[in-house]
């Protein structure tokens, strides 16, 4: 049994007898209590250390007599769980968990005209309003916008992703009708209220099956029953999202433990390496070729979480295996 498999969510026991637990909201946490409201928050992967703390304070607070000394007790129980997981991901093998296999997945669909995202927004009404915004504005695109549809799955659904076993469900729909309905039936369709509706339901299907079978080809177990109405599960068994980072002194250390080719902002030009600067404000992520020079336009960052989190992910699939 692995540290975390002791604290992964237990199924429930019907055979409980509930009348024991009148006074459940009267408990002050103990610390195996608080391990795994710590582990349960940390296990997606989507939570930095400091959240993960703020989460488990929060949902304790009309627990605990003092929040203060809580918060200290929870920084103290939490740092060896997130050490744990950062040795752990050690292991794992680079761009081959669920988590990656996902994001290349909707890398694809974004490629097809598809917003993705992940943990996006707090419920789904709220993901879709995020998801809307992330639209690319195009003025040559129908409707000003270059994504003509959308997939995501929101943080309330990320919570199962703790886990041994999660159908995770993906949110997925239209912006405007399909690319590949005859835009002189969308025209005629529009001048009436049945067929609007005609068309967007079917525009919806079709984002619907683009999703699935991308996520097959993508080797996912789908769950959904083709219709608009329901939306698509993918059973998720292996999530393992590697923890984000909040700082340059863990990523650095990271970096070092795990003997990666990172170069850091001010450093020398270095070959074949991940490497990071910031100018104006904004981190830039980038890889560097045999000579040490940009091979790729890299990504843009405002914050610097994220970059570290493209940084270290870039420089651990580059790694060979003799480094891992």
């Amino acid at each position: 049994m692995g540290f975390f498999d002791r604290w992964r969510r237990k199924p429930v026991d019907d055979g409980i007898d509930q009348t024991a637990y009148d006074v459940l909201d009267e408990v002050e946490p103990d610390d195996e209590m608080i391990d795994e409201a710590v582990s349960e928050h940390l296990l997606p992967g989507f939570l930095r250390f400091d959240d993960v703390v703020e989460a488990v304070v929060e949902w304790y607070a009309d627990d605990v007599p003092d929040e203060a000394a809580f918060r200290s007790a929870v920084v103290g129980r939490a740092r060896p769980i997130w050490d744990a997981r950062r040795r752990e991901e050690r292991s794992w093998r680079p761009d081959t968990s669920q988590h990656d296999r996902l994001q290349r997945a909707f890398r694809q669909l974004r490629t097809l005209g598809f917003v993705t995202g992940t943990a996006l927004g707090v419920d789904q009404a709220d993901g879709f309003r995020e998801a809307r915004d992330l639209r690319t504005p195009d003025r040559d695109a129908p409707g000003g916008f270059r994504e003509w549809a959308y997939v995501y799955f929101h943080a309330q659904d990320a919570e199962g992703l703790c886990l041994d076993r999660h159908v995770l469900r993906l949110a997925f729909g239209s912006f405007r009708p399909a690319p590949d309905i005859d835009q002189d039936l969308v025209a005629k369709a529009m001048l009436s209220s049945r067929g609007e509706a005609a068309i967007t339901e079917r525009s919806h299907l079709a984002a619907g099956h683009q999703v699935a079978e991308v996520l097959t080809d993508h080797g996912f177990d789908v769950d959904w029953d083709g219709t608009a109405g329901r939306r698509i599960g993918v059973v998720v068994d292996q999530w393992r999202k590697a923890l984000p980072f909040s700082d340059l002194d863990e990523a650095r250390r990271v970096v070092a433990d795990e003997r990666l080719r990172v170069r850091w902002p001010g450093e020398p030009t270095r070959s074949d390496a991940a490497a990071l600067e910031e100018q104006d404000g904004r981190w830039h992520v980038w890889g560097t070729d045999e000579r040490g020079g940009p091979w790729s336009p890299g990504t843009w960052h405002d914050d610097l979480g994220e970059a570290l989190d493209r940084l270290v992910e870039m420089a651990r699939t580059d790694a060979p295996p003799a480094d891992r």
